[in-house]
C-alpha cells in the first residue's frame, strides 16, 4: 500500500475525531446556554431569591429559594439534564402537614404509585376522562387540589411525570416535568402553579 493512502487514513481519523469533538462541544455549549437561562426564569418567578448548591454545569443544577415563597416553608428545585430528556424537580415542604394529599404518577396507577407503606387514612382513586388519567386524593376536601392538579396536567400535558403532595413525606410536595418542551415564558406560570397546588393542600 502506498504511503500516501496510509497517511491519508490517518488525516482523515484525526478529522473525524476533530468533528466529533467539536459536535461534543457544541452540544455541551448549547446545553449550558439553556440551563442558564432556565435557572434565569426560575430565579426570576418570584421575589425571592433562587442560590445554587453548587456550579451550574451542562448536567444541571439544584437551588434553593430564600426566603422560600408563601405557602412554603423550603422550596428547592433541581434540574437534571443528562440523557435525552431532562427533568425539572420542585421539592416544597409546608409549614405544617398539609391537609388535603394528591398522588400521581404518569402511566402508574396510583395506588402503585404509592408503595407498599400509604400511611394513615384511606386514598380514594379519581378518574380524568377528558385526559384518561387516574390519580387519588386524601382528606376531607379534595376539591381544591383536584383542580389544581388538572391545572398543572392542563398546562403542562404530556410534559408533567410526577405529582405528590402527601403529609407523611418530607418534602410534602414534588412536582416533576421534563424540560425538553419548556420554554422560558412557561415558567413563571408553572411555578404560580406550585405554588397553588401547596395552597390547595392547606385548605380543609
Amino acid at each position: 500500500m502506498p504511503l500516501w493512502v496510509g497517511r491519508v487514513d490517518v488525516l482523515a481519523a484525526a478529522a473525524l475525531a476533530a468533528l466529533l469533538l467539536l459536535s461534543w462541544a457544541l452540544v455541551r455549549c448549547l446545553r449550558r446556554r439553556r440551563l442558564a437561562a432556565l435557572y434565569a426564569a426560575l430565579a426570576d418567578s418570584v421575589a425571592s431569591r433562587l442560590v445554587l448548591r453548587g456550579k451550574l454545569g451542562a448536567r444541571g443544577f439544584a437551588a434553593d429559594y430564600g426566603p422560600a415563597p408563601a405557602p412554603f416553608r423550603s422550596l428547592s428545585v433541581r434540574v437534571d439534564s443528562g440523557g435525552r430528556r431532562g427533568v425539572l424537580v420542585f421539592a416544597g415542604t409546608l409549614p405544617s402537614a398539609p391537609l388535603s394529599e394528591i398522588i400521581w404518577v404518569r402511566n402508574t396507577p396510583p395506588l402503585n404509585a404509592l408503595g407498599a407503606n400509604p400511611g394513615a387514612g384511606v386514598w380514594t382513586s379519581r378518574r380524568l376522562d377528558v385526559a384518561a388519567v387516574e390519580y387519588a386524593t386524601r382528606g376531607d376536601n379534595p376539591s381544591a387540589i383536584s383542580y389544581e392538579f388538572q391545572d398543572l396536567l392542563t398546562r403542562l400535558g404530556p410534559s408533567l411525570l410526577r405529582v405528590s403532595v402527601q403529609q407523611d413525606r418530607t418534602p410534602h410536595l414534588e412536582v416533576h416535568a421534563r424540560i425538553t418542551a419548556l420554554t422560558g415564558d412557561e415558567i413563571g406560570p408553572l411555578v404560580r402553579a406550585v405554588r397553588s397546588l401547596a395552597r390547595a393542600a392547606q385548605i380543609a
